[in-house]
This record gives C-alpha cells, structure tokens and sequence, in this order.
C-alpha cells in the first residue's frame, strides 16, 4: 500500500505535502467510522483501508521529513530519537492502552483518534506553509555576504542558519 507514496516521495522530494494527505486520509477514515452503524459492514471495510493507507506512510514520512531537513549525520541521529521519543510520548495518551477498547463501536476510542489525525493534520499544513515563507525569505539573503570572516568549522555548525539552507517541503 505504501509503495505509491514512497516512489512519489523519491521521485519529488516533496515528503510535507504526502504528510498532510496521510493524515487527511487517516481523519477521513475515522470520520466514516462514526458516521455508520455497526452493521455497515462495506463502509466500515473503506474506512479501515484509508486509515490504513493514511498510517503506513505517516510513520515512514515523518522519521524521513526530520532526517531530511538537517545537515550533519549526528543531528540527523538526534533529529529520529527526539522523533520517536515524542511519538511514543503521545501514544501514551491514547485511550486504547487505559481499558479494553476493541470494539468498533466505542466511540470514544474514535473521537480520541480522530482528534489525533486533526493533530497531526493542521501541524502538517502549519508548518508546510512555514517552510515555504522561510524559503522565499531566504532567496532573498546574499549568502556570500554574510559569510566573510567564517572559517570552515563555523561554517559546518550552522546547520539550517546557513543562509544557503532550503527546507525540504
């Protein structure tokens, strides 16, 4: 399922915008969920497929949008374990690890997941239009300006202050 997206992903280099239509995917499928009864056995079958194909790529996409968008391959290490720190530090607040929530009608185990593909949703876009503000600004920096006086380790630590430094969107 997720093949797709990667290749799209290799052959662009535009992982943001992959990121906000997984989670655009993940909130539409938990949207169906508590929209139907049980019985609906065909729309409950669509909604687990979306959110199924909203998940595998966002796992993949948000490690790959981190390690991106630094320079050094010790920021890049850093950049995953504060990643997968967080991620975890979230799933702690889901309600599923608190009691016994299998059933597709709890609608409470719904409402939390979806309130969590919203979570991750508007971030997406927020910060898609971030990078794409601060990447107008910078193109218009004069990097051999601002650079004399800099020798090479000064220059290595600037990581995204560098002023030739883009964003991957």
């Amino acid at each position: 399922m997720p093949i797709p997206y990667l290749y799209i992903s290799y052959k662009t280099c535009r992982r943001q915008i992959l990121l906000i239509i997984s989670a655009s995917l993940i909130f539409i499928g938990y949207s169906m969920f508590l929209g139907i009864t049980i019985a609906n056995r065909c729309v409950r079958y669509n909604a687990t497929y979306l959110i199924s194909m909203g998940c595998f790529p966002f796992v993949a996409f948000v490690n790959a949008q981190v390690a991106g968008n630094v320079v050094s391959d010790t920021a890049k290490a850093a950049a995953v374990c504060t990643c997968g720190f967080l991620k975890k530090w979230e799933d702690s607040f889901q309600p599923g690890h608190i009691c016994h929530l299998t059933d597709p009608s709890i609608t409470l185990a719904m409402v939390s997941t979806l309130s969590r593909a919203v979570h991750c949703f508007l971030p997406s876009i927020a910060l898609l239009l971030f990078m794409i503000v601060d990447n107008k600004l910078r193109e218009k920096r004069d990097v051999d300006a601002e650079l004399p006086g800099h020798n090479q380790q000064e220059v290595q630590v600037l990581e995204w202050r560098y002023p030739a430094f883009r964003w991957q969107t």
